[in-house]
């Protein structure tokens, strides 16, 4: 995919090359720092929504209409349903499969919030499709990072799980190559999390449930000027889809 022009118009180059992942040993447990920090974050249930711009829809045109009139106007809503938490991360370059999104959107809400229905919403004339799904965060290295309206950099890797590997097997590799990437990368990142799907799929302006997207996404927040690689070792029981160049901006909402 090319790289998606920004909202002031210029072109910038995203995390690239330069750097190659170490061949350390895999961790197959957090580490018990990681852990201390896991258990400092807030304790949100966390929604992701993929969605995908109609094809006569420019990236500038779908960034301009989400936060000019899309976001604004779905955060009060957002705070009647208990959301506390509400992010929109365009994709700006990918390498390896193109991703079947333009716009990962995160929303996070207190345990115990109503969860509203959403099929057949929202009704954006820039949309194709909306997949939504629940996915649980375990944080690998850094800290909660403070309230930025961004844009904010991430570089997100997608994971598959292959056909002969389990969801247990899946699950503990997809840890082990988090752990991996934390060891190379995690003193030049202010944060890294592994993201897990926890339940199903949803098209929501079908209302129809859908094959999965990615099952695991190890996502990294880079120090300023850290250069990642293009093409990451894994352990066989994952498979990477995609690396994605993400950038991110938030809105607060009012409590």
């Amino acid at each position: 995919m090319e790289e998606g022009a920004l909202p002031d118009g210029t072109r910038r180059q995203f995390l690239r090359g330069g750097m190659a992942l170490a061949t350390l040993p895999l961790a197959s447990r957090l580490t018990a720092a990681a852990a201390a920090a896991e258990a400092a974050q807030p304790n949100l249930t966390i929604g992701w929504s993929f969605i995908a711009k109609r094809p006569e829809i420019s990236a500038t045109q779908l960034f301009q209409g989400y936060e000019g009139q899309h976001a604004p106007g779905a955060v009060a809503i957002f705070a009647k349903w208990g959301i506390v938490h509400y992010e929109r991360n365009y994709v700006r370059r990918s390498v390896g499969t193109r991703p079947p999104f333009d716009v990962i959107s995160e929303f996070g809400s207190r345990p115990g919030a109503t969860k509203p229905s959403m099929c057949g919403k929202p009704n954006d004339p820039n949309w194709k499709s909306s997949h939504v799904m629940e996915v649980r965060e375990t944080l690998i290295s850094g800290a909660p990072l403070p309230f930025q309206k961004g844009p904010v950099l991430k570089r997100a890797i997608l994971l598959r799980r292959p056909v002969d590997a389990s969801a247990d097997v899946f699950a503990q590799g997809a840890a082990q190559f988090a752990a991996g990437v934390s060891q190379s990368f995690g003193a030049a990142s202010d944060r890294i999390s592994l993201y897990m799907q926890s339940g199903p799929i949803e098209d929501i302006l079908a209302c129809k449930p859908v094959g999965s997207i990615c099952e695991a996404v190890v996502m990294i927040w880079p120090k300023d000027g850290t250069f990642l690689p293009d093409s990451l070792p894994a352990p066989g029981s994952v498979a990477i889809s995609s690396i994605i160049d993400l950038e991110a901006f938030a809105s607060e909402i009012p409590a």
